[in-house]
């Protein structure tokens, strides 16, 4: 005899809104890892409804603030008084990496919009396959398409940002050179592909002097 299957539902006691003090305490704790953080930007971090958040968020440590360009954003008290860590050397990110999970958080801290472009047709990608962004001095600087071809690390397709700066040359030659280190690649490829000529030339000259 065939039996009818039902899908049980887990009890209201099983939502996260059903336990305030348990939420409360991670909400302080994201806060903490975001350092300053919109409600948004805190209920995508713990993956909770953005209404619960906002009304729980007065019973945290976390304390109100505001900036140019900011709703009302929480901060984390030693966010506002401890001192700066120093900037890290450049760096790429994996396209899944937490700094640019969240597109919104992402496009307001860096001014810099991430899209993961890999199930799109060919085609229809602007930037590239599996593009990594470049982070330097603090700032969301640019972009490659990124990948291995036996022993070499080639980079497919550069972007850089508008705001790149002078520098973005040789940081985006560090950060390869950094990449390919760290996976194992003895040699690093630079196809030619390029949002502009002027940056084929600039990347193309700056690792001509390093590598």
């Amino acid at each position: 005899m065939r039996r009818r299957w039902v899908r049980a539902f887990g009890a209201r006691t099983h939502h996260p809104d059903a336990r305030p003090p348990t939420v409360t305490r991670l909400l302080g704790h994201a806060g903490k890892a975001l350092g300053v953080a919109t409600a948004d930007d805190l209920a995508d971090y713990l993956r909770i409804p953005t209404p619960v958040t906002a009304r729980l968020l007065p019973a945290t440590r976390l304390v109100p603030v505001w900036g140019p360009g900011w709703a009302t954003a929480w901060a984390d008290p030693d966010a506002l008084t401890g001192t700066l860590r120093p900037f890290r050397e450049p760096v790429f990110l994996g396209p899944f990496d937490n700094l640019i999970w969240y597109r919104p958080r992402t496009l307001r801290l860096f001014g810099f919009t991430q899209v993961f472009e890999a199930y799109k047709p060919a085609a229809r990608r602007r930037h590239g396959f599996y593009v990594c962004p470049l982070l330097a001095d603090g700032r969301l600087i640019g972009r490659a398409d990124l990948a291995r071809r036996g022993d070499n690390l080639t980079v497919l397709q550069v972007g850089l940002e508008p705001h790149a700066g002078q520098d973005a040359a040789p940081h985006f030659v560090h950060a390869c050179r950094t990449l390919a280190a760290a996976t194992g690649h003895s040699h690093i490829e630079l196809t030619g592909g390029a949002t502009d000529p002027a940056t084929v030339v600039a990347l193309r000259n700056a690792f001509d002097g390093a590598l």
